[in-house]
């Protein structure tokens, strides 16, 4: 017996859509395989591909000029302001691995983070976190992150929460004046092989995330306590609040190629109000 889905599926034919942003009344997503970012109405579903990176696409985010996305395998940030993406900033500086998330910091730079190592030729290795400031200089803020992923800033740009993939755990660093990050603790230690990946933070500081491979959402609260849980119809890999209250998870059934092209990725919808504790309804 299956549990049941919370969920409804408001769009798909993706391959593997990731890192779900909220834009000007529109659902945002990249999908990593095809390297298109598109947008979705929230009402309709119809989906309108906006741009296209070269490889991999991943994070998101928004300047004064245009639409930001990373290129996993190109190590960038591409810039989009209606016409072809361009180049924006080089990552490769950083890191010799897949570049992955990025978040806006709410002042007009944003965070940039990578996997840190080969996932089908390595072990999980200690990598940095990258600020870019508004003006394209970009500094490491942070190290020794295991597989530094989904992110996620509160509104008023003071606190960065951010899941370590590998090391199975949801940190909480403080942003100050100058976007530097201090203040560094565990949010969360979750059980061994969780694997947080997209995240996601509400009003009162509580965090939801996905999971590697895992069809379940989680929702803990500023504490790091678990307060419930919401099952998506496939496994679900990132997760983001939208303007209208619902929560918008990017799911796909995994990683293997040749499944991919056959396009099963989906971006489902959910009303965290009709969950309750641990996943039971409260109204319909």
């Amino acid at each position: 017996m299956t549990d049941p889905v919370d969920t409804r599926i408001l769009a798909a034919g993706f391959a593997f859509p990731e890192c779900p942003r909220w834009h000007d009344g529109e659902v945002w997503v990249s999908d990593m395989h095809t390297g298109e970012v598109s947008s979705i109405d929230p009402r309709s579903g119809s989906v309108r591909v906006r741009f296209r990176v070269p490889g991999s696409a991943a994070g998101l985010g928004w300047d004064d000029v245009g639409a930001l996305a990373v290129s996993m395998t190109d190590r960038a940030v591409y810039r989009w302001d209606g016409g072809e993406p361009v180049r924006h900033i080089d990552i490769r500086p950083f890191s010799s691995s897949r570049t992955n998330e990025l978040e806006s910091d709410r002042r007009g730079g944003f965070f940039v983070g990578n996997v840190g190592f080969s996932l089908t030729k390595e072990p999980p290795r200690p990598t940095v976190l990258v600020h870019v400031d508004a003006d394209g200089a970009a500094v490491v803020v942070a190290e020794d992150l295991l597989g530094p992923n989904g992110m996620a800033v509160s509104p008023d740009g003071t606190e960065l929460v951010l899941a370590e993939t590998f090391a199975d755990r949801i940190t909480r660093f403080r942003i100050d004046a100058g976007g530097e990050l201090t203040d560094r603790e565990t949010l969360v230690q979750l059980p061994p092989g969780t694997r947080p990946d997209g995240i996601d933070r509400d009003a009162s500081g509580g965090i939801w995330y996905a999971a590697m491979g895992s069809a379940v959402v989680r929702h803990v609260d500023a504490t790091g306590v678990e307060v419930e849980s919401l099952t998506a119809s496939q496994p679900a890999w990132a997760c983001r609040l939208g303007g209208d209250g619902l929560l918008y998870i990017c799911t796909s059934s995994g990683l293997d190629i040749a499944e991919l092209d056959r396009r099963p990725g989906r971006v489902e919808v959910a009303d965290p109000l009709s969950i309750g504790r641990n996943g039971q309804r409260t109204h319909d």
